[in-house]
């Protein structure tokens, strides 16, 4: 029989750990207010998942040559999406991520594939726009992110969503595979679905 210290135990490390875990890997989104349309704007809801994607990118593993060759100084998000979309990512600029400075650029399905998978993250929030960005990027490994309704279940690695007062995530583990990027599994557990 359990003694009522080991079952206090046992319910704190239940729930109390992964609250820990959310924490650690996407600082302000556990204790920050929570995401709702009344609440907090739409500006608000790109800067919380630029933020997020930048946490997990910490937990994304790229080949080694696309991480430190001499001809890429910096770690490159593309975005491609709106006004809004553009100025919440830009707010990463500067900031280290894998060791390299990180730089944001607007990309475009008109731009070179080549430069398009220079980048080690694309995020579209363009319906027409996204599948070519994939396309392009197929055989790059590059991080594909969106907030498109069923981005992770068709192609890309990960999708955020809003549901109901908070902002959760999809990842599509093959996906990842095919574009030869690793993930930690502590990212894996907290995603809502993972698809296979």
């Amino acid at each position: 029989m359990a003694l009522p210290h080991e079952n206090l135990r046992a319910t704190l490390l239940g729930r109390i750990l992964p609250l820990l875990l959310l924490a650690a890997l996407f600082p302000g989104a556990v204790f920050s207010p929570p995401f709702s349309a009344k609440a907090q704007s739409i500006e608000s809801k790109y800067h919380m998942i630029a933020a997020m994607t930048f946490s997990a990118a910490k937990f994304i593993e790229w080949p080694g040559q696309r991480i430190h060759a001499k001809d890429q100084p910096f770690f490159t998000i593309g975005v491609n999406g709106s006004d809004l979309c553009k100025t919440a990512f830009s707010s990463l600029e500067g900031k280290s991520l894998k060791g390299k400075a990180v730089r944001v650029i607007e990309v475009h399905p008109d731009m070179d594939y080549r430069d398009l998978q220079r980048c080690q993250i694309i995020f579209s929030d363009h319906k027409k726009d996204a599948p070519l960005l994939l396309s392009m990027t197929s055989e790059g490994a590059v991080l594909t992110v969106s907030n498109l309704s069923g981005f992770a279940k068709a192609q890309g690695c990960v999708q955020f969503s809003p549901i109901g007062d908070r902002l959760v995530f999809d990842i599509n583990l093959e996906k990842l595979r095919a574009a030869d990027l690793g993930v930690n599994t502590s990212l894996l557990q907290l995603a809502r679905q993972v698809y296979r």
